[in-house]
């Protein structure tokens, strides 16, 4: 089964030395799931976006951009099942400053 892990800050900005340390933890985590193949790809967001309520109204600024609302990025990853997917999250570095939502992808067919 595939899973979107969606990573969303805390509202608590890292320090430099704070972010070289998450990255230096992170990228031995990404390392080893990819090597097991639960790894598929994942990526940080920028810090800006548009919330869509519809046709014609956008919203460019508000809170869905600051603080505990942002969305930082994306995991994508395989797992056998959901509590597999979540253990796979908690072992994340990036809780740190962030939460993740774990969701399973629906397959189209």
């Amino acid at each position: 089964m595939e899973f979107i892990l969606i990573v969303k800050s805390k509202g608590v900005e890292p320090s430099v030395g704070e972010m070289q340390n998450l990255i230096g933890n992170y990228a031995p985590w990404m390392r080893h799931y990819s090597e097991s193949g639960n790894y598929l790809n994942g990526s940080p967001f920028h810090k800006e976006g548009v919330l869509v309520n519809g046709k014609g109204k956008r919203l460019y600024k508000g809170e869905f951009l600051e603080g505990s609302n942002l969305f930082t990025g994306y995991i994508h990853i395989e797992a056998e099942t959901l509590e597999s997917a979540v253990q796979i999250a908690e072992e994340c570095p990036l809780l740190a400053f962030n939460s993740i939502v774990v969701m399973p992808i629906l397959e189209m067919k």
